[in-house]
């Protein structure tokens, strides 16, 4: 039997009742919903087994849902975040299923073909038994991709091999991070909607053809081609996935692995790489080509940390890109999360003894890295490019509460985070994150009075042409 994991709005339990429910119940489809955990149980834990089940993942898109949604504690974003991800990473994933009742369908589900009842409620019953009539196969995932091993800790606790630790982070929490792939409210979607845009807008002026061929310099490879085959209306460059040469490449193995069985569509080259190390001679060999119109690295650059770096791995880019080509970067700059880092220095300052205060000073100052628009570009000058569109970007980001924030900071980015502090043991570091949250909380509420935190991030976006 056919089993339906049903994702709704507590306001539109009469639709439920008399619509929907009855109308799968006709098919012989087997609907769950959260009447069904048992009081006492963990939601969570029930959902999310649920999800995993379902052949069919329906979301009853209505008003109210469209408005919990919105909600970043809510359920319902809750929910939809967890169906995304599962559709994303599942070898053999359930079918989404939106039911467009009321409202925009919103970014992140509208690659999927959605039944809408909008002005025909009966259209409801006869699509869903037409799909239970459907024998083809649900689309699916490559299945001979053996995954890889993680990589393993550096090993070190210094400084100099920041990178490395944000690339095993990244390898620690790579089924999070590349749900951002279809998350379209996700910080990293829009920063490529922005990228994206800008990007149109310098090919529209007639200055120069679109790029026939393109590499897509990781943080998430899949994401910019994903977003500009989904969100062309925002930005014009539906283009993208139709060149003729489209490459990608991520630093971070297990990423590769889920791009090639999510996203591999976009790309007809897909290959583990580095910003730091890539060369010309790398890029025939993988691609078969000696160099690209466009390199597009959307929220990777920074993970660099040091201008050092940031300036060799732009050099790199030059290697890459014909005469007259393009780079086209966002980079987070400068004031993000102010009060997140004062609490997050403060903290961390009192852990740590005078030795290691001095040695991760840098760190502790600028803990993720972030850039400055002017540096930027100077650098980008250095290296052969001449700026054609840079600007500094306001983007902020809106959490219902702090610990929200925190608690974000701490899933996503622990490693490079707590870097100065991961040979401690994993109580230490708890305790440390509980206190930068209530440090956090204290400095937000003391200028704010209210429980909403508004993560202050200013994003550099820069167009810049290669001229020798």
């Amino acid at each position: 039997m056919t089993k339906a994991f049903v994702s709704y709005s507590h306001d539109d339990e009469k639709f439920l009742d008399t619509d929907l429910l009855p109308a799968l119940r006709e098919i012989g489809v087997e609907a769950w919903t959260d009447r069904s955990i048992t009081p006492g149980d963990y939601w969570v834990e029930a959902v999310e087994k649920e999800i995993g089940d379902g052949d069919w993942l329906i979301v009853l898109l209505t008003d109210s849902y469209l408005e919990s949604i919105k909600t970043r504690s809510g359920a319902c974003r809750a929910e939809v975040n967890w169906m995304i991800n599962h559709i994303s990473t599942a070898r053999k994933p359930g079918r989404m299923i939106p039911i467009w009742q009321a409202g925009e369908i919103p970014t992140t589900l509208q690659t999927f073909q959605a039944i809408d009842i909008r002005t025909d409620s009966t259209n409801l019953h006869r699509k869903l038994r037409l799909l239970a009539e459907t024998k083809s196969e649900i689309p699916g995932r490559p299945v001979d991709i053996e995954e890889p091993a993680p990589i393993p800790y550096p090993g070190e606790n210094d400084p100099s091999i920041m990178p490395d630790l944000a690339r095993h982070n990244f390898d620690l929490t790579v089924d999070r991070y590349h749900a951002s792939l279809v998350a379209g409210d996700a910080m990293q979607a829009r920063n490529a909607v922005t990228l994206l845009s800008l990007l149109q807008q310098y090919y529209s002026k007639g200055l120069t053809p679109f790029a026939d061929s393109w590499l897509d310099a990781g943080c998430g490879t899949g994401l910019v081609p994903y977003v500009a085959a989904a969100r062309t209306r925002e930005h014009g460059c539906g283009w993208l996935v139709k060149s003729k040469w489209r490459g990608g490449f991520d630093y971070a193995p297990r990423m590769i692995w889920f791009v090639k069985r999510a996203t591999h569509k976009y790309y007809t080259h897909v290959f583990e790489g580095d910003l730091r190390t890539l060369d010309g001679d790398w890029l025939k060999q993988k691609m078969g080509i000696a160099s690209v119109e466009l390199v597009l690295a959307n929220n990777v650059i920074h993970w660099l940390f040091r201008q050092e770096m940031i300036s060799k791995a732009i050099e790199h880019c030059r290697d890459l890109i014909r005469t007259g080509g393009l780079l086209a970067l966002s980079i987070a700059g400068v004031g993000t999360g102010a009060n997140f880092l004062k609490a997050y220095k403060a903290e961390m300052e009192e852990a740590l003894d005078k030795d290691a205060r001095e040695k991760w000073q840098n760190h502790l100052e600028n803990p993720i890295g972030l850039q400055n628009l002017n540096t930027i570009v100077k650098i980008a000058n250095r290296n052969g490019f001449q700026a054609e569109d840079a600007r500094l970007v306001y983007e902020p980001i809106k959490y219902d509460r702090t610990d929200d924030y925190v608690r974000d900071a701490k899933n996503y980015g622990e490693t490079v985070f707590m870097a100065p502090l991961f040979k401690k043991d994993e109580s230490f570091r708890d305790e440390i994150w509980r206190r930068i949250g209530r440090r956090f909380h204290d400095l937000h509420i003391a200028e704010n009075e209210k429980e909403t935190y508004i993560h202050d991030q200013y994003m550099i976006y820069l167009i810049a042409r290669r001229f020798n």
